[in-house]
């Protein structure tokens, strides 16, 4: 399965404004992924690529503000903003934390009162209020390997409080899509509807509590993330003899604040998995899921815990038949959520949201990349083919 992550580039964004670029690497001078780039006071935030790169708008950002990067078993760095930037490399190295074996393995430790302490400190750890994010969306289809569909947008992320009113998903004029001819007929893609459900940390806390004692096995070890202290819980369900779901959650220690939540399962398990997405009298399309995943994924803001980014996966075998010809293909789509930060003022109205009731491919238009920074080098190449 092809990796995605985040290529970043000098190009623009939301603003109108050049990023600056930093690296982050080990003391040995290997390149660090996915390490957590956010600022102490201001919302804005993002995440290194495989390179060890980054990039970050710094124009509204305080000089006395604090630069903090964190990544699981590295001890956090922070700079002062001003200071950072009168740093003409911009490297950022990271120092790996070290423990002794009784310092990890918890024995006395009971996830299920873990994660009822989550869920009751949940509003206490977590920004419920009214929120616009403001951030990005990119869906990636493939069949075999080779990119057939590309679709990014800027988007405006509202998350009331109340749960009578509803998440939407606004799109600005910054979106473009691109595809190649598919082998594939009504191919899956995602709609609104799956995103907002990964949205609902606490139900999947309440979720997971209650389905504990059906797991078969279950991990629990103490980590350091930066400068907090966490729980590592995983739980594992057999689905047969050789495929099995697992949902792993980073807990802070002393607050009981959800870090993150990954799921992943293998699917298909059943004869009657497969389901015919195509026929009629000339050609006929089958296909079964093999792979699911979600990951939820936050950073800490002002003493609580705000969302940063949600990757969603699912893999499919399809068989083609037509005449006397059968054909085997592996279809592949990610879809992903980056979040920049909190949006302070007001969206533009004129800009209608996201139908929760259709998939983002459809409705997102057809015009050239400008968030080229969305794309790793594969896409790079995929949209100037």
């Amino acid at each position: 399965m092809v990796k995605y992550i985040v290529f970043i580039i000098p190009c623009i964004a939301f603003a109108q404004s050049q990023l600056t670029i930093g690296l982050i690497e080990t003391t040995n001078g290997e390149k660090i992924e996915n390490a957590d780039v956010y600022f102490k006071v201001n919302s804005l935030g993002t995440t290194s690529n495989d390179s060890g790169l980054f990039a970050l708008n710094f124009n509204n950002v305080a000089k006395s503000d604090t630069l903090v990067v964190s990544h699981m078993g590295y001890k956090e760095y922070k700079c002062k903003v001003g200071d950072f930037l009168k740093n003409e490399k911009k490297h950022i190295q990271l120092i790996e934390h070290t423990f002794e074996l009784d310092e990890i393995i918890l024995s006395n430790a009971k996830p299920s009162e873990i994660l009822t302490e989550a869920i009751e400190n949940y509003e206490n750890n977590h920004f419920t209020e009214n929120t616009t994010y403001i951030g990005s969306i990119k869906e990636v289809l493939e069949e075999n390997d080779t990119l057939t569909k590309l679709a990014c947008s800027a988007i405006y992320l509202k998350i009331p409080k109340r749960k009578s009113k509803k998440v939407s998903i606004t799109p600005t004029k910054n979106q473009s899509k691109k595809e190649h001819k598919s082998k594939l007929h009504n191919i899956y893609l995602f709609n609104p509807e799956e995103v907002i459900q990964d949205l609902k940390i606490k139900n999947w806390l309440i979720h997971l509590l209650n389905q504990i004692e059906k797991c078969d096995d279950i991990y629990i070890q103490e980590k350091k993330y930066g400068s907090y202290t966490v729980y590592e819980i995983v739980l594992e369900k057999k689905l047969s003899q050789t495929k099995k779901k697992k949902v792993s959650l980073i807990i802070e220690k002393e607050s009981k604040g959800v870090m993150s939540i990954k799921y992943a399962a293998d699917r298909g398990v059943a004869p009657e998995d497969w389901s015919t997405l195509f026929e009629d009298e000339n050609k006929k399309i089958e296909q079964k899921p093999t792979f699911s995943s979600e990951d939820l994924i936050l950073r800490p803001y002002q003493g609580r815990w705000v969302l940063r980014e949600i990757n969603m996966v699912i893999e499919f075998n399809c068989i083609i038949e037509s005449g006397n010809q059968k054909q085997s293909l592996k279809n592949y789509n990610s879809f992903k959520i980056l979040i920049d930060g909190i949006h302070e003022g007001k969206t533009d109205k004129k800009i209608k949201p996201f139908d929760l009731t259709r998939n983002f491919f459809n409705q997102i238009e057809s015009n050239p990349f400008t968030n080229k920074h969305l794309l790793n080098s594969r896409e790079l190449q995929f949209i100037t083919e």
